[in-house]
């Protein structure tokens, strides 16, 4: 499963599955509403960045680290 916290538009997760070709669900949460009806205690939503070479660098399960995600993609690009 995919949530995406920015979506520029209503098809955006469709668009987005779409084109990297995912067979799982995709979602927008513009507003959160994913997010805070997530039970901590149990599950913790995360934000993963897998490079190129399928290595993991950037592992974070914080909804503020939006901006740590996006400095991890661009410097695997």
């Amino acid at each position: 499963m995919t949530i995406l916290r920015d979506c520029p538009g209503d098809d955006s997760a469709a668009v987005w599955a779409d084109e990297f070709g995912l067979n799982l669900p995709v979602w927008c949460d513009n507003d959160l509403t994913i997010w805070d009806a997530v039970d901590m205690t149990f599950f913790k939503p995360q934000i993963v960045v897998i490079d190129r070479d399928m290595t993991v660098i950037l592992r974070e399960n914080n909804i503020d680290a939006f901006d740590r995600g996006e400095e991890a993609v661009i410097d695997a690009l």
